[in-house]
């Protein structure tokens, strides 16, 4: 696997790539079928991944992974994953379940009231169950993982889709058209091309209200960053590292969780202040200063928490 670079803030996060080693267990097919049917996977994130290595298990299935960057990449954030989430994981594969599982971070989940101060600051509203734990992963560490169960004959990079074309009335199939004007023939199209995805409005483009199933601003922000363990309990003590926890505030609502083995821990703080989203970017660094100002009135924990790295990064969310 890549090595992962010190985060000094979720911008600078970006993984750095790698290319698909030759490992194969679930993704090595037995002998291909002459008569395959022929998959194409649009998109090589995790989603992507996953699918394509839940498919190569099968031999009758000719599986092909068409990312537009030019080697796999993830940004530097964590992922939090729920039981039945864990237990998908395991029916792609026993190998694609280890792969996760040594990369994940096991915590009990709560939620507590953020808005609290004095004697019942940060009390807990649900306590922590270890029957309903959570685990949650570093986004490229579990790429990293996936990536190496992958054939990399099955990976295509710098293939940016453009267009699909239905052959299928001329005896043909899907014909995907891509930015580099290569093209490919697949008899089924897989869309995990992300939010900006060209298959979905392939799928839409008859639709009379397509415009109704665009992403959107949901009116939500959120602040991330992941944030090195050993600031956050010089700052707040050892307690918040234990779990997966949801402060509940007037307003606004704070995710935290450790990663990387409780190396770090990942921390996502949502404000609905912003009604409109006037910015041409989705994804925009601010100043301390203004994550701060956000959140006001509740335990000076969560302050300190919030204080604990200068720059984060405001991510618009969409639905």
């Amino acid at each position: 696997m890549g090595s992962v670079p010190h985060d000094d803030h979720i911008d600078a996060g970006i993984h750095e790539p790698v290319n698909a080693p030759a490992i194969r267990k679930t993704g090595e097919a037995r002998e291909q079928h002459v008569n395959a049917i022929r998959v194409a996977i649009v998109g090589g994130g995790i989603g992507g991944l996953c699918a394509a290595l839940g498919l190569l298990k099968h031999p009758h299935l000719n599986v092909q992974i068409y990312e537009a960057a030019h080697k796999f990449s993830e940004i530097g954030a964590g992922i939090g994953v729920g039981p039945n989430a864990e237990a998908a994981l395991e029916l792609l594969g026993p190998d694609v379940y280890a792969a996760y599982m040594r990369e994940a971070t096991k915590c009990p989940f709560r939620i507590c009231n953020g808005q609290a101060i004095g004697k019942s600051a940060s009390s807990t509203l649900t306590p922590p169950d270890a029957n309903y734990s959570q685990s949650t992963v570093h986004r490229a560490k579990f790429l990293d993982a996936l990536v190496a169960l992958v054939p990399p004959e099955r990976a295509h990079f710098g293939k940016r889709l453009v267009n699909l074309e239905d052959n299928t009335t001329a005896g043909g199939g899907l014909l995907l058209h891509f930015k580099d004007d290569t093209t490919a023939e697949a008899d089924a199209v897989i869309g995990a091309d992300g939010i900006h995805s060209h298959t979905r409005d392939y799928v839409l483009k008859d639709e009379p209200d397509k415009d109704k199933c665009q992403p959107m601003y949901s009116g939500a922000t959120a602040y991330r960053n992941l944030l090195p363990m050993e600031k956050v309990i010089a700052a707040v003590g050892v307690g918040i590292t234990q779990y997966n926890t949801l402060f509940i505030l007037d307003g606004a609502m704070i995710l935290t969780y450790p990663v990387d083995h409780n190396a770090r821990l990942n921390l996502v703080a949502y404000t609905w202040k912003y009604k409109d989203w006037k910015k041409k970017d989705w994804v925009v660094p601010v100043d301390r200063e203004e994550v701060v100002s956000s959140y006001h009135g509740q335990d000076e924990r969560i302050t300190k928490l919030l204080n604990v790295r200068p720059i984060f990064v405001t991510m618009l969310m969409r639905l």
